[in-house]
């Protein structure tokens, strides 16, 4: 499994504040945690 996450600008141009990038980051993370849960459990599973 690999996980791809694209951002996109905004609608009216302006660039990502501190409240979008700490919730991308969390986010991020989580999807990061998930995807190492599925590699160990596949790892398991063979």
């Amino acid at each position: 499994m690999i996980g791809v996450w694209a951002l996109g600008s905004r609608r009216c141009g302006d660039l990502f504040d501190r409240e979008d990038l700490a919730a991308f980051a969390r986010v991020g993370q989580q999807a990061a945690v998930l995807l190492d849960y599925d590699r160990l459990h596949r790892q398991q599973v063979q």
